[in-house]
């Protein structure tokens, strides 16, 4: 199936309607797209579906890769972890996310911005397994943000608030998201309109 919303999402739109892993900037021609991570908005999810969440993840570094300006210069990941607990530590989810960003896309990561809130008890624990999966390459590409004005340290890395969502003081919001979907959906629907219309002229040659 194709890598669309239609296709090989067709199945996912609870989880993607979650808003946990989100592609900002993919349609500019010269900017870094932004890739933003929010673990525990996975767990509002009316079912917690590890491979749909997978499918989620890999259509928008699919997404992202479209971008020739990422492809050549990399993404950003924003990884918003102020709500993570235990109860949202995935290894296996975790692990896929990893593999995928070193393995399956045409783009590297330039900057990973680790956002976390100022003290969890279970940061001693999520940390350091977090660390471990990413690797040696992400790890060293990797910038701690502990707050408490995340906002400030984001923007001083030279992000935007356009691209950094209001939980972390930013101007992207869930209404945004799902702009976002609808305005992919028309884009794939037209793309395939017009694959399915350059099929028919050639096959009337």
């Amino acid at each position: 199936e194709p890598m669309t919303l239609e296709g090989a999402l067709s199945n996912d739109e609870q989880v993607l309607n979650t808003g946990f892993f989100q592609c900002l900037r993919n349609d500019m021609p010269d900017k870094r797209a932004i890739l933003i991570k929010d673990r525990p908005k996975l767990s509002t999810a009316p079912v917690y579906d590890r491979e749909s969440a997978i499918r989620v993840m890999w259509y928008m570094f699919h997404v992202a890769s479209l971008n020739s300006f990422t492809q050549r210069n990399g993404a950003v990941l924003i990884y918003d972890a102020q709500q993570y607990g235990l109860e949202h530590f995935d290894r296996k989810l975790s692990r896929k996310m990893w593999q995928l960003l070193d393995q399956g896309t045409p783009f590297h990561l330039s900057a990973i911005h680790f956002c976390t809130a100022m003290s969890r008890s279970t940061y001693s624990i999520i940390i350091p397994a977090v660390l471990a999966l990413m690797g040696k390459r992400n790890r060293l590409r990797m910038i701690h943000h502990r707050g408490p004005s995340h906002i400030e340290e984001l923007m001083a890395s030279g992000l935007t608030k356009d691209c950094i969502s209001c939980g972390l003081g930013g101007d992207v919001t869930m209404e945004m998201y799902k702009s976002w979907i609808q305005k992919r959906r028309e884009i794939e629907a037209q793309r395939e309109k017009n694959a399915v219309s350059e099929n028919d002229c050639n096959e009337n040659r």
